[in-house]
C-alpha cells in the first residue's frame, strides 16, 4: 500500500534505532525514538488510513498519550501497565492512567525537563521496554498476525511464546 511505504519505513528505522544497544544509544534515547515511531504509526493509521479523526483534531486536540491510546485501542492492544513492570507501578503521588501516559510522561521528562516535574528514580528501562512492546504489537496487528509472539515484557525462555492479545478476545 503506497500510503504506508514511507511511514512504515521511517517507523521501522526509528524502532530499530531504539532497539540497537550496540551503537551507544541508551534506553532514554531509545524511548524517545520509540515514541517517535509510535506517533508516526498513530498518525498514519488513525488519520491517513482509517480517517478516524481529522488532521486538525489529531494535532490540536489530542495529547501524545491520547494519540497513542487511540492507536492501541483501535487495534485491540492492551493499555494497562503489565504487573511485571514494577518500577512503572512504583510512582509516587498519582499513578499513571496507563502505559501510554507512562511512556509519554517519562519521555517528556527527558525532552522538557523542569525542576518541579523531575521523576524520582525515573523508570527509563521499563518505559523503553514497554514502548518497544507497543511497537511490536502495532506492527504485528498491522500485518494481520493473529498467532503467537514472544512477549518482551515477560520473563521467558528462548522460544517461549504466547497468543497476541487480540487473539484472546
Amino acid at each position: 500500500n503506497k500510503l504506508w511505504q514511507k511511514p512504515l519505513s521511517d517507523a521501522l528505522y526509528w524502532y530499530l534505532g531504539a532497539c540497537d544497544r550496540r551503537v551507544g544509544i541508551g534506553v532514554d534515547a531509545g524511548l524517545i525514538l520509540a515514541q517517535t515511531a509510535l506517533e508516526l504509526l498513530a498518525w498514519t493509521y488513525c488519520v491517513r488510513d482509517r480517517k478516524m479523526i481529522s488532521e486538525a483534531a489529531f494535532r490540536r486536540r489530542l495529547s501524545a498519550a491520547d494519540k497513542l491510546r487511540l492507536l492501541a485501542s483501535s487495534l485491540d492492544i492492551p493499555l494497562e501497565i503489565s504487573p511485571n513492570l514494577s518500577a512503572l507501578h512504583g510512582r509516587r503521588g498519582k499513578k499513571w492512567v496507563d502505559g501510554m501516559e507512562a511512556i509519554t510522561e517519562i519521555r517528556n521528562s527527558l525532552i522538557h525537563p523542569s525542576a518541579h516535574e523531575q521523576l524520582v528514580a525515573p523508570p527509563y528501562f521499563e518505559a523503553w521496554k514497554l514502548s518497544l512492546w507497543y511497537i511490536d504489537l502495532v506492527l504485528l496487528r498491522l500485518c494481520r498476525h493473529s498467532g503467537k509472539y514472544a512477549n518482551r515484557l515477560q520473563q521467558r525462555w528462548t522460544g517461549q511464546v504466547e497468543p497476541v492479545p487480540w487473539a484472546q478476545n
